[in-house]
């Protein structure tokens, strides 16, 4: 019953997205894969997908409409949605195995609404359940409806081949909050465990696993260790889940990647702090969620008149090569880079126009070879449009966005919090540094400064400063002076700090070192337009604009050599205690001690064995999995320690929240 696509080599890079999107096409082409022998190929079956509110965020950022149809699905609906017979369709479920789920679809087995019914479900169906739908199907008479049971580890959602998350909304409550009941915390910890077993069904991995003692990651991290030691034993899940994970038994142990799991507590700075890269601000601004965001933009009609209007945009890596290019990227150097194609594309289009206007004079050109010329130029005309417009539509999109962005930026001088606050975080690479006066007195002085910011902006701020800094008590209370100043309820401001102080403190650094300056900066750029007509001079009018803001706004600061979050701090540490006779031949004191304060366990051995770490061999491969929430700034600090180590990493969490998100939670602690 347990369905799975074939798992990458061990020697390749993570390609988490594929290998789900893979099984995703595999669950609507009915399980059967290719070489099957089947009276009728899956794709030449019409077929009708339904799915749950769920299933639908794990399909969004993975299968497109046109693979779809490609795969004959005629029609994609809601499982709650009100639904007609089809009676000459296949219906494929993909859903959660809830009890409102089993019971709309034991009502559509009953009332025959399809030919036949292939049933998914992701996480598993529970044996009690199983036997409750084949129970009402037996008395209905309708079991001949059902095709196929499938369980599916497939309960996480792939953002790009390194990131992936597990859809648990407030996961920073649900690991933290003390009103938490047994069975919330329970239901918190099977739903961690589930979405990073299915991660490790779907790549056919069983890693070595590390975490820190005495909190969530180590409850997360045995009770997962404990599950994979039980599928690789033979004792859960389907036979073929079990086969799977027994053959990663043969896998040498120099082979095996590791994952690391940590937990939001020991470091609650990074999801504070206000990003600089182009796909982070998108996410902290805009609000991007499943790679879809929504931006407001003021379009000009032909009749002259404007009007707001809201565009959904994808910003999906495989199939936007402008975000695949730049999405990690600090913004200034994307300005710019849409300013130089905006430039490309005007200069594309004029000599397109001159094309145009020279192909009458075919007929007329000398006949020594001018008409075989001009018959290659119209000819190349009419294949450069197609690039030409998909082109525009994507500098539409990418100037829309950058512009609302550079509202925001301007409108609360975000630039200034990014500087103060990179001062605050950035640390060396091996190094231990503390704070510098100076740079704390930098970020009281923009607290206390007016017109800067808002509230949201400035309670970060502080919150961030507690966490990374021992404020005196005349700094503390200036400081929480300035946010009670500028709106903030001072219920609010005392019980972040009241919880910020309970933490144990970290030193932080941060990715960037990318900064926006201090100026306050022009106003944003002009209203786009999209009719055929205008596009030559808006675009125009968006070209000087942008360039003219950012060159009065924005400067670049030089990236600060090998700086990391504490995360990625961490796991350099892990890395190089790993390979003491290569990379981490100069590894420092203070590396070897936070290396070894993690415990280790290996699902491989049996119950009660203990592992030392010296007994490891170099890590080429590593999953890191956040408990308690994640976001883009981590994720792209992680990905440059990746580059700079020569290893492939994984990244994932419970949840990809903004820091407004985040700070919410930690209200409602």
């Amino acid at each position: 019953m347990s369905e799975l696509t074939p798992s990458p080599g061990v020697e390749e890079s993570f390609s988490l997205k594929s290998n789900q999107r893979d099984a995703l096409l595999n669950l609507i082409s009915l399980n059967r894969r290719q070489g099957d022998p089947t009276q009728r190929k899956p794709n030449e079956i019409w077929k009708v997908l339904i799915f749950d509110r769920h299933c639908s965020k794990i399909l969004a950022p993975v299968v497109r409409v046109p693979e779809l149809r490609e795969h004959c699905v005629t029609l994609y609906l809601n499982v709650d949605a009100k639904r007609e017979a089809i009676t000459d369709a296949t219906a494929v479920y993909f859903v959660q195995p809830t009890k409102e789920n089993l019971q709309r679809i034991i009502e559509d087995v009953k009332g025959k609404l399809y030919a036949g019914f292939h049933l998914n479900f992701c996480p598993p169906i529970a044996k009690e359940q199983l036997q409750l739908l084949a129970a009402e199907c037996l008395k209905a008479d309708v079991v001949s409806l059902i095709n196929g049971i499938h369980d599916q580890y497939l309960d996480y959602q792939a953002l790009e081949e390194n990131l992936f998350h597990l859809q648990m909304p407030e996961s920073y409550l649900g690991f933290n909050s003390s009103s938490l009941t047994e069975t919330q915390a329970d239901r918190n910890l099977r739903l961690a465990v589930d979405g990073l077993f299915s991660v490790l069904a779907t790549t056919g991995i069983v890693p070595i696993i590390r975490c820190p003692a005495n909190g969530a990651a180590e409850m997360v991290a045995r009770a997962l260790a404990d599950r994979l030691s039980e599928h690789i034993r033979g004792h859960g899940g389907g036979d073929a889940l079990n086969e799977r994970f027994a053959a990663a038994m043969n896998t040498s142990s120099h082979r095996r990647p590791v994952l690391f799991v940590e937990e939001r507590t020991r470091d609650i700075a990074t999801q504070l702090h206000h990003p600089c890269t182009y796909r982070a601000l998108v996410h902290d601004l805009l609000g991007l969620r499943g790679n879809s965001v929504r931006v407001l933009t003021r379009d000009e009609e032909e009749s002259g008149v404007t009007r707001d209007r809201e565009h959904t945009y994808d910003l999906d890596s495989l199939h936007d090569e402008f975000w695949s290019q730049n999405a990690d990227k600090p913004f200034p150097q994307v300005a710019v880079e849409v300013n130089r194609q905006l430039g490309e594309y005007r200069a594309a289009k004029a000599r397109v126009q001159h094309m145009q206007q020279a192909g009458g004079s075919v007929l007329d050109a000398d006949p020594a070879g001018g008409i075989e010329s001009r018959t290659r130029d119209l000819s190349s005309l009419v294949e450069t449009l197609p690039a030409l417009q998909a082109q525009k539509r994507l500098l539409d999109k990418h100037t829309n966005i950058a512009t609302s962005l550079l509202s925001c930026i301007n409108d609360r001088s975000l630039d200034r919090f990014f500087q103060v606050e990179e001062s605050l975080l950035l640390q060396q690479s091996g190094k231990s540094e503390s704070v510098r006066p100076e740079h704390v007195q930098a970020a009281l002085e923009l607290l206390s400064e007016s017109g800067v910011g808002s509230p949201l902006d400035k309670l970060r701020l502080l919150v961030l400063l507690c966490a990374r800094c021992d404020l005196s008590g005349e700094q503390l209370s200036k400081a929480r002076d300035a946010v009670l100043a500028c709106g903030v309820e001072t219920a609010v401001a005392d019980r972040l700090l009241t919880h910020t102080r309970s933490l144990q403190r970290f030193s932080t650094g941060a990715p960037g070192s990318i900064g926006l300056d201090g100026k306050s900066g022009a106003s944003s750029a002009g209203s786009l337009a999209h009719s055929s007509s205008s596009s030559g001079k808006l675009l125009s009018h968006t070209y000087s604009s942008l360039r003219d803001v950012f060159s009065a706004s924005v400067n670049y600061f030089k990236p600060a050599a090998h700086k990391n979050l504490w995360l990625a701090r961490t796991l350099e540490a892990l890395v190089l205690a790993s390979d003491p006779l290569g990379v981490g031949r100069n590894l420092t004191a203070e590396q070897r001690t936070i290396a070894d304060r993690y415990i280790l366990l290996d699902p491989k051995l049996p119950p009660g064995s203990s592992v030392s770490s010296r007994t490891l061999t170099p890590i080429k491969k590593l999953i890191t999995f956040m408990v308690g929430g994640g976001n883009y700034v981590e994720f792209e600090n992680v990905q440059d320690l990746a580059k700079r180590l020569d290893v492939d990493i994984l990244y994932g969490t419970t949840e990809i929240s903004t820091s407004e998100d985040f700070t919410q939670q930690l209200q409602n602690l």
